[in-house]
């Protein structure tokens, strides 16, 4: 079958359905019920945030650039962002610690201290580690075994 000009691909095809799939979902009468809503309006909040050492950042970033050979790799998966221009890194820190478990003025240690409770992540990863039900993050080390993942974490 050609679609579009070109041969239809067994890899494509199924894209294809599926997206039909979405399309007739969204026709369905629950979506029509809904007829309008908003997005992008400006609004102001006051939040209450813990202060991050730029610092510490840095050295946490060149500690484990060092480690792998100048690439900052997540430390669940070994994925790094890919090689191309961004305007910053992708890969997130990690505290092993939460920072809400720090006291109100916060905490004052070593660098060498601070960057052992720093662990590089994936944002998908760190989005995960941060979602335990009922609240609280997992441990990188419960994560891993709650995935099933045979890769060795580097903690």
């Amino acid at each position: 079958m050609i679609i579009g000009g070109a041969m239809r691909s067994e890899k494509v095809w199924p894209l294809i359905g599926h997206l039909t799939y979405q399309i007739r979902d969204l026709r369905s009468k629950t979506y029509r019920k809904v007829t309008n809503v908003s997005e992008g309006a400006k609004t102001a909040k006051t939040i209450i945030i813990r202060q991050r050492s730029a610092k510490l950042r840095a050295a946490a970033i060149a500690y484990y650039k060092r480690l792998n050979g100048g690439k900052l790799l997540c430390s669940v998966t070994n994925w790094s962002a890919p090689n191309i221009p961004l305007k910053g890194e992708i890969i997130e820190l990690h505290h092993l610690k939460a920072l809400a478990g720090h006291p109100v003025k916060g905490t004052t240690m070593s660098m060498n201290e601070a960057i052992k409770m720093l662990r590089p992540v994936s944002p998908n990863i760190h989005r995960m580690l941060h979602s335990k039900p009922g609240g609280g993050s997992y441990s990188i080390k419960e994560f891993v075994a709650l995935t099933a993942n045979k890769k060795r974490a580097r903690i």
